[in-house]
């Protein structure tokens, strides 16, 4: 039996001390017809010297270079490279584990799904996390059930999931590279909306690796924020084509909401911006229609989230922005702490090793 072609796209910028990690987990594949796409989007590192390596070791490495132009552009070339039956993504700074194409793509073929996804391991400060925001204990998921779970923890990103290329092509699907956050969401519900069968699968195969957040959410400026309505825009589009009614869309919609106006509001006290602009900027929040709309209807969950929106309704911007501040630099202490704690179990766990070798 001939296995079908499995195309794996890497975008990379500016990643090179991840790629001797990344890649070689990819080539070592159970799964071996795949081609590896790596679009080097203007790295200004030693990327380039490193991916050239790996040419030379395998040959199934097809390497891309284009002008920076984001990630979104960069997953685009590969898509317009792939030749495969199926589309795997992999970021360039983590890695998967060695049966990770070959099951994700045998559960595709088995039941055939036009989309499964698997779970995860959450590498961060906090330890190693196996998590799975699809999986409830049956390889079928309905669609309806698949695209709710888009919206749960990172199930919107582009990995941990097989794609047929066939779906991306026959309904012209990309990444709008003029969206700088989660346009990976948008794709991936977009392609589950074209979906007949979606599956999942229990193990943890993908390593999510959240040490190498420079997260982009510790530098939201305005301009982030206006991508992240458009994401909320798209998403009500999508969603009003197909199935859903309005309790369902409003319920997701209110979500995102909540969480994109707490990220601003307490992220951008990272940003350069003067106490003025900062508080200038609530204005932003207070007449953005998707916050008018939901204003009544926000989750919630915390205490924290409370008190914020109480003071946002109150449209008080001085004291918007002190608590904003305040939770901030909460925030700041407590992932100083989390990693100080990292480091020390790292130490102890490297001591352990050596005394035991010795």
């Amino acid at each position: 039996m001939i296995l079908p072609l499995v195309s794996v796209i890497i975008p990379v910028y500016n990643t090179e001390k991840y790629l001797n990690k990344s890649i070689p987990s990819i080539l070592d594949q159970t799964y071996k017809n795949i081609e590896i796409i790596i679009v080097n989007d203007g790295s200004t590192d030693r990327s380039d010297e490193k991916i050239k390596n790996y040419i030379y070791q395998d040959q199934r490495v097809i390497y891309c270079k284009q002008k920076n132009r984001g990630p979104s552009a960069a997953r685009n070339a590969g898509i317009e490279i792939s030749s495969g039956e199926f589309i795997i993504f992999v970021d360039a700074d983590d890695t998967v584990e060695k049966e990770y194409v070959e099951k994700l793509v045998t559960a595709a073929i088995k039941f055939n799904h036009d989309i499964v996804s698997c779970g995860y391991t959450e590498i961060s400060i906090h330890g190693n996390i196996k998590l799975n925001d699809f999986w409830d204990e049956k390889t079928d998921n309905s669609k309806e059930q698949f695209i709710i779970n888009i919206f749960q923890g990172v199930g919107g990103t582009l990995w941990g999931k097989v794609f047929k290329r066939e779906i991306i092509l026959k309904h012209n699907l990309r990444m709008n590279p003029e969206i700088n956050m989660c346009e990976d969401m948008v794709f991936v519900l977009q392609y589950a909306t074209h979906c007949v069968r979606c599956g999942s699968i229990k193990e943890s195969l993908y390593n999510y690796n959240r040490l190498n957040e420079n997260s982009i959410t510790a530098m939201l400026n305005l301009k982030h924020l206006e991508s992240l309505i458009i994401v909320i825009k798209r998403i009500e589009e999508v969603l009003k084509m197909n199935t859903f009614d309005t309790k369902q869309i409003d319920s997701i919609l209110s979500m995102r909401v909540q969480g994109l106006i707490e990220s601003f509001v307490i992220q951008q006290h990272n940003c350069k911006y003067s106490k003025r602009k900062k508080i200038d900027n609530m204005k932003l929040l207070f007449e953005n229609k998707y916050y008018i709309k939901y204003e009544k209807n926000l989750p919630q969950t915390s205490i924290n989230s409370r008190i914020l929106f109480y003071l946002i309704r109150m449209k008080d911007k001085n004291l918007i922005y002190y608590y904003g501040f305040i939770l901030c630099l909460q925030q700041q202490i407590k992932d100083i702490l989390k990693l100080k704690l990292y480091k020390n179990q790292i130490r102890a766990k490297r001591l352990i090793f050596e005394e035991g070798i010795s």
